[in-house]
C-alpha cells in the first residue's frame, strides 16, 4: 500500500496532515481563551471514530499529558498545551488518509474552511 500525501489548505498556507490538526486545534483553543478541557473535548472529541474496511478504529485528538505513556509518547507532538483550567495536553500527531477524514469533518461543524490541495 502506498502512503498517502495529501495535502490540505487552511487560511491560505497548505499544510501536511498532522500540521493541519495541530494549527486547527491551536486556533481553536487561541480563539476561545477560557477553554477548559471538557470544552475543548466536546469542540474535538477525543475519540473520533472512523469506520474503516477492517474494524472501527478511534484516534485521540488531544490528551491529558498525564494519560500519555511512554509508549505513545512519540505520538503526540512534544508542545505542552495549558487550558485555563490548569489541564496540560499534547495534540495528536499520528494521522492518516483514513482517520483525517472524521477529523476534518469535526473542524467543518466548527467553522474552519479545510480544502485537499
Amino acid at each position: 500500500m502506498s502512503k498517502d500525501f495529501t495535502k490540505y489548505s487552511f487560511n491560505g498556507k497548505i499544510y501536511c496532515k498532522r500540521q493541519l490538526v495541530k494549527t486547527v486545534v491551536e486556533d481553536y483553543i487561541n480563539s476561545h481563551k477560557n477553554l477548559t478541557f471538557e470544552m475543548l473535548e466536546n469542540a474535538f472529541p477525543s475519540k473520533i471514530q472512523q469506520e474503516t474496511k477492517l474494524k472501527i478504529a478511534s484516534f485521540d485528538v488531544m490528551r491529558r499529558c498525564s494519560d500519555i505513556s511512554a509508549s505513545n509518547d512519540r505520538h503526540y507532538f512534544p508542545e505542552i498545551i495549558s487550558l485555563t483550567d490548569g489541564t496540560k495536553i499534547r495534540i495528536n500527531g499520528g494521522w492518516d488518509k483514513d482517520n483525517i477524514v472524521s477529523f476534518i469533518e469535526c473542524a467543518r461543524k466548527l467553522g474552519y474552511e479545510i480544502k485537499d490541495v
